[in-house]
């Protein structure tokens, strides 16, 4: 599986980007330090770079030189493990006997939409700086001179009291789970391996040997647990009711009692769209996987073109329901001759206002299909499909309820203006959106400072109490989440008597750095919520906030 993967990104590799445009190199020169600085975006793969990439190396002419580097940035998405940079990191070169004056070479692959394998030669700057004017020293790890011996169980957990563990050894790669440590890939083990450790905050580079009943483990065909399965239904039903998708259920309502003859045949039609529209989202995911980027959930939204046209659309429908508008003739013709075609498409909309924003269950989903294959990713999307479906299902198999939604057109005038109303609120809410993305009207948020990952890793050096939300105008859960907790004062309280630190970031529109950042997470959509403890742990909330929940990991995590 892994030479899988490097092939793939060896053939990505046609698309060449200048060694500037991804990542500068300088050297102060009396100090041997070298200052690295990936462009914005970029993601520069450590000297063990995980499940993916190709290791950073440095060579002087034909010799490879031997260094130690700042703390990489630990990348996880399910059962994959990736260590790279993602902001300005040190290298400190380990000269030998043997070396000379030639310049040096870094050789990395990064990684932002496309990935690259690159050369670069350091620049030197001609500085005489003390190890106290670089602020390099502080952030690399100490070399300590000893070696220790770790247990390992046979589920190849790590039997250590490190907060974190990573092997320079390529081969060598570990995941934390629950505060646990456990190797993922592994060749012979009992011979001491150079692993980077933490240790209460505190990083060193030390010698690290395994006991234990160690096997190597080999790559297979990964099929999501019955417990995946369940929250990808349970993720799709759930849908049904969220609040981004109140326009949807209306237009559910109307598309059965519209018609007092509504048959089973015109049900299967409906799912029928539903059915198209996620497995096309699935197709859609697999390729923006294979050519190297990851599709969100509800990213259709950051197109203001897209938003213009719902926008539309939602207000011509709720216009026609108050007799406002009148459809042409022809087009009246055509939907009587083809009235299945009209609840096929009925099925289609549902779904493409259904996705703004991610319900209970499905952000996790989503993102645990980032790891995945074809197989595995098709399966996943089929359930969703069927658990947002699951409320025509039923009125496949129970004629009883059909027919009391078909009685329901004897109150048809006084639901049409309720339901046209809502449309055309909904129409109202997107034309808002559209304002938004063209910054007519400017994101004001009091109190909460503008998110970026650099910004964060700041505070989380300064071991400070970390708040994040990734939000977005036309992710009504998000604004509902705000209303109903963020924004609250009892909310406001708890932030303030703990001094905790508010990051918000909006996602209204496209930003590789907020892409980055979910996708370090684990996650493809939003809303996304998430604590830092003082020394960088992290909480992530379910999709809908509750106010309980947060006071009580803000206290738990104030105390640590």
């Amino acid at each position: 599986m892994r030479i899988f993967y490097l092939f793939i990104s060896l053939l990505m590799l046609v698309n060449i980007a200048k060694a500037e445009e991804v990542l500068t190199a300088v050297m102060y020169n009396k100090s041997s330090i070298i200052e690295v600085k990936p462009a914005k975006g970029w993601k520069v793969y450590y000297k063990n770079p995980g499940s993916f990439g190709e290791p950073m190396q440095i060579y002087q002419g034909n010799q490879e030189i031997s260094f130690i580097s700042s703390p990489p940035d630990r990348i996880s998405t399910m059962k994959f493990e990736e260590f790279a940079y993602t902001g300005k990191f040190y290298i400190k070169p380990i000269f030998s006997e043997n070396s000379n004056d030639q310049a040096l070479i870094l050789q990395y692959t990064a990684c932002n939409k496309i990935c690259v394998a690159g050369k670069a030669e350091v620049a030197n700057l001609d500085e005489i700086l003390t190890e106290a004017e670089i602020p390099a020293y502080a952030e690399l790890p100490k070399v300590k001179d000893y070696n220790i011996t770790l247990n390992i169980k046979n589920n190849l957990q790590i039997v250590s009291d490190y907060d974190d563990i990573i092997f320079s050894d390529p081969g060598m790669i570990t995941r934390k789970e629950g505060g646990k440590i456990y190797l993922l890939l592994n060749p012979e083990m009992q011979k001491g391996k150079e692993a980077l450790i933490k240790n209460d905050g505190k990083y060193e580079v030390i010698t690290i040997a395994l006991n234990g009943n160690i096997e190597v483990l080999e790559d297979k065909v990964y099929v999501p647990t019955l417990s995946i399965i369940a929250m990808a239904f349970l993720g799709g039903l759930i849908l049904n009711i969220m609040p981004c998708v109140l326009p949807v259920l209306f237009l559910k309502i109307w598309g059965i009692v519209k018609y007092n003859n509504i048959s089973r045949r015109h049900i299967l039609a409906t799912i029928a769209g539903i059915f198209s529209f996620f497995i096309i989202i699935a197709g859609l995911s697999m390729s923006f996987k294979a050519l190297g980027n990851e599709l969100g959930w509800g990213i259709q939204f950051q197109n203001k073109y897209y938003v213009i046209f719902l926008m539309l659309i939602t207000l011509v429908f709720g216009l026609s329901f108050f007799g406002i508008i009148k459809l042409p003739q022809k087009i009246i013709e055509i939907k009587t001759k083809y009235e299945f075609a009209e609840h096929y498409l009925m099925g289609v909309l549902a779904c493409l206002l259904a996705t703004p924003c991610t319900a209970p269950f499905l952000g996790s989903v989503l993102g645990y299909t980032i790891s995945l294959g074809y197989f595995e990713n098709i399966l996943i999307y089929l359930f969703i499909f069927v658990g947002f479906a699951f409320p025509y299902f039923i009125m496949l198999i129970k004629p009883k309820l059909l027919l009391f939604m078909q009685n329901l057109g004897m109150y048809s005038k006084i639901i049409n203006k309720i339901l046209g109303t809502a449309l055309i609120i909904t129409s109202l809410w997107l034309f808002i959106v559209l304002l938004y993305q063209l910054d007519i009207i400017e994101n004001k948020e009091n109190n909460w400072m503008k998110f970026t990952q650099e910004k964060l890793k700041e505070e989380l050096e300064d071991h400070n109490l970390v708040f994040v939300d990734i939000t977005a105008k036309w992710c009504l859960t998000c604004q509902f989440n705000k209303v109903r907790v963020l924004d609250t004062e009892e909310i406001r309280d708890i932030f303030a008597t703990h001094n905790v630190k508010l990051f918000r970031g909006n996602y209204n529109i496209q930003s590789t750095d907020i892409e980055d950042y979910l996708h370090k997470n684990g996650r493809k959509g939003i809303p996304f919520n998430a604590l830092y403890d003082k020394k960088g742990k992290i909480y992530i909330f379910s999709e809908v906030l509750d106010a309980d929940t947060i006071k009580k990991k803000v206290e738990q995590f104030s105390s640590h």
